[in-house]
């Protein structure tokens, strides 16, 4: 049994705006047919990066569950496959508003983090969503540090974000400096 629960992530049955030429991926044009004649050009297709999206804050209720679950459901929205991650140890709020597109993480034990880690940077298309609690904080960014996970995700191919919900406590401020 794995420590990391997860659902299959959504695949998107929408067709994409891009093709593969010869091992090549090439951005067909997109075209508003509403437009005017005159504001008619195609538009190129933006190629898109695999990303892991960490929301976070030393703190409680600031809206990192509200922020996660908005960010996971426009990537869903936009026919892109995504999973989110809930590091809420006392409350799986994310997970209980989406249990079709949501695991439990488990930092407590080896087992647990390596579970998520390794599921970071898979090789894979999926977008990864980490809602991480305030109880998560120091142990989540301890141990991204001690793996070496953002330049490993680099050389992958896999940009990380950090989403940092400040606010005028001063852990806020000294989490976000360090």
């Amino acid at each position: 049994p794995s420590s990391c629960s997860r659902r299959p992530p959504r695949r998107s049955s929408r067709s994409s705006a891009s093709t593969v030429t010869a091992g090549k991926h090439t951005a067909s044009p997109i075209t508003n047919p509403h437009a005017p004649s005159h504001a008619r050009s195609p538009v190129a297709a933006m190629p898109r990066s695999k990303s892991i999206y960490i929301v976070c804050s030393p703190r409680q209720r600031v809206g990192k569950t509200l922020i996660a679950r908005v960010l996971t459901e426009f990537i869903l929205a936009d026919g892109r496959s995504a999973v989110a991650f809930d590091l809420n140890p006392n409350n799986a709020a994310l997970y209980s508003f989406l249990p079709r597109y949501a695991a439990l993480a488990d930092l407590s034990t080896t087992r647990g983090q390596m579970a998520l880690f390794d599921e970071l940077i898979s090789e894979d298309e999926v977008t990864k969503v980490i809602d991480l609690g305030d109880e998560s904080f120091e142990k989540f960014f301890t141990l991204l540090r001690q793996l070496g996970l953002v330049d490993e995700a680099r050389r992958r191919g896999i940009e990380v974000v950090t989403l940092f919900i400040g606010d005028p406590d001063s852990r806020s401020a000294h989490s976000y400096t360090d």
